[in-house]
């Protein structure tokens, strides 16, 4: 747990508030599960915070570059929540210390 301590230390994922994390560990496992989430599926984590937290969340989730919209096809009516390289890097190396810690 120290080594994931140190790294999370030295990326920008660490200044996240709690209820950022949990929404951003959301969006990681929709996609790890090939199931995008839209922003409707995030504004229904009600579990998380209110419908106000997720919505600023999510924004400055957007804002922070951590995340990104995407329409698919010519749909212009669902945007689809995906995470940016930098974010999708940061979740590669997290699992990859687990693999470490636990062999």
């Amino acid at each position: 747990m120290n080594l994931v301590k140190a790294f999370s230390a030295e990326d920008n994922h660490a200044a996240l508030e709690a209820e950022a994390k949990l929404i951003l560990d959301e969006i990681a496992l929709s996609e790890y599960n090939q199931e995008p989430m839209t922003v409707s599926d995030v504004m229904s984590l009600t579990h998380i915070a209110s419908s106000a937290t997720l919505h600023r969340k999510l924004s400055d989730l957007l804002n922070g570059g951590h995340i990104e919209f995407i329409f698919k096809d010519n749909n212009r009516r669902t945007k689809y929540v995906h995470l940016t390289s930098s974010s999708t890097s940061y979740y590669k190396q997290l699992s990859s210390l687990f693999k470490k810690a636990k062999a």
